[in-house]
């Protein structure tokens, strides 16, 4: 596995951290952008058409502190033992919807002007496909708590479909 390492100081206690992460593979065709952890909004650019298909595919690993995680959340189970205890922090909370975890890729259709969410905001996992419930641009962000951005790291390769018929 070909891992990296971030080195920064930690803005909760100023301690030095370290973080290791894996880069993302290279994206086939499509549309695909870079998200990254640290963003408390990852604007894609990408307009999706309310009522039209798309497909999501995502790659790669970015850290809450020292938690690895993908697009689905924390890639261990001790991570998410460590921060199930929190989860009524997120921003998207798991009662919106049970997949909804620390650091899962979460999307909106359009975006606020703070960490509060848009009317139309959905779990984004690899090879996720939804139904667009309204016609604007795709946001996504790491699913955390608005004040905890500080400490997080890496990125994910988010790919974009348009699967409907012409």
């Amino acid at each position: 596995m070909n891992l990296r390492t971030i080195h920064f100081i930690c803005c909760c206690c100023l301690a030095p951290v370290s973080c290791c992460y894996s880069p993302a593979p290279a994206a086939a065709a499509g549309e695909t952008r870079r998200i990254e952890a640290k963003a408390l909004w990852n604007d894609t650019g990408i307009t999706l058409r309310k009522g039209r298909n798309y497909r999501f595919e995502v790659s790669g690993t970015w850290t809450d502190w020292l938690i690895r995680c993908d697009a689905a959340g924390p890639v261990s189970s001790i991570g998410r033992a460590l921060m199930s205890p929190t989860r009524g922090l997120l921003r998207y909370p798991p009662e919106k919807d049970a997949g909804a975890t620390y650091f899962t890729l979460i999307g909106t259709i359009g975006r606020t002007a703070t960490a509060d969410l848009p009317p139309h905001a959905f779990v984004i996992r690899d090879g996720v496909s939804i139904v667009a419930p309204a016609t604007g641009t795709l946001h996504v962000f790491a699913n955390d708590a608005p004040f905890a951005y500080g400490n997080n790291c890496g990125a994910l390769l988010l790919e974009v479909k348009n699967t409907s018929s012409p």
